[in-house]
């Protein structure tokens, strides 16, 4: 494991889920079925660029693709309303809300994971943002 997640592979082929208020940006894939929305590379640079925004490496699925996963903790005062309104049937959600709605157990467990972590550091005192 690097000791610096975001060095060496780069973040080009990463996923970044945006988190605030215990929500993330999911997607209405239509028939009550929701998926994360996550952000390519491109997509989330203006956000991971802002020094408000805390970038929280999620981990890696060690899959075909190892695909590296984030969550991008968006400050309080940062307009979700430019966000959700960017992309097609997306709005911010909580992931317990969602209940059996979600698309796959990993793509629930990784929403589950960003929200947490984006609440941790939103709260912790002593957070290393």
């Amino acid at each position: 494991m690097d000791a610096d997640p975001t060095q060496n592979q780069g973040l080009a082929a990463s996923k970044f889920l945006p988190v605030t208020n215990g929500k993330c940006l999911v997607r209405d894939d239509g028939g009550g079925i929701y998926t994360p929305r996550y952000l390519s590379y491109s997509e989330a640079k203006e956000y991971i660029d802002d020094p408000l925004q805390t970038l929280i490496w999620l981990g890696d699925i060690n899959d075909e693709n190892n695909q590296r996963y984030f969550a991008l903790s968006l400050s309080p005062d940062t307009n979700t309303e430019l966000l959700t309104n960017s992309f097609e049937r997306t709005s911010l959600l909580r992931p317990r809300s969602l209940g059996d709605q979600v698309s796959t157990s990993l793509e629930a467990a990784v929403m589950a994971t960003a929200v947490g972590k984006g609440q941790w550091h939103e709260n912790a005192q002593f957070c290393s943002r």
